[in-house]
């Protein structure tokens, strides 16, 4: 999640050119990660992205998280040393304007990250399910997941901070 991005888009009139651009140098930057080359990226809402990962032993629980914390501090360093400002010369931001960017951001990214046992139907209401429906006539398929765990996961994201991990299981 984008921390003061809100607030960021009544400070400068580049806004949609910088959080696009955090928005995808984060993708980027998870698909890199060796530990995460099997995440798919769920949806983005509004300066939010979720990705889905899923988890086959208590190891690779240790080893995700690592790599996702690295993810979250290694884009803080680019947003707090201006670096990731730099990335965007040439998309209609003059060098002058990237410069005072960087100067005078608020911008930073915070995580949570949670694990939730998904099943295909529920077969007790502790469950939680994912299922596939279509999202126009085009037959474009939306992937869902509901239950508690998903719900938890979502409110757990309220109490993470700038350049933090909230973790849940």
């Amino acid at each position: 999640d984008i921390v003061n991005s809100t607030m960021y888009k009544s400070v400068t009139g580049n806004w949609p050119i910088i959080i696009r651009g955090l928005l995808e140098d984060i993708r980027s930057r998870v698909f890199k990660m060796p530990d995460l080359a099997a995440c798919n990226l769920w949806r983005v809402i509004g300066d939010e992205m979720i990705f889905v990962m899923p988890i086959y032993s208590l190891e690779e629980i240790g080893t995700v998280l690592d790599s996702i914390f690295e993810v979250l501090q290694r884009m803080t360093k680019s947003l707090k040393s201006g670096k990731f400002f730099e990335s965007l010369v040439g998309q209609a931001i003059q060098k002058n304007d990237i410069e005072m960017l960087k100067i005078q951001t608020p911008l930073s990214i915070k995580s949570a990250a949670w694990i939730a046992v998904i099943n295909d139907k529920v077969e007790s209401p502790y469950e939680c399910i994912k299922f596939n429906y279509s999202a126009s006539s085009q037959n474009q398929i939306i992937t869902e997941y509901l239950g508690r765990d998903i719900d938890a996961g979502f409110r757990l994201k309220a109490y993470t901070q700038d350049r933090r991990l909230v973790v849940s299981f």
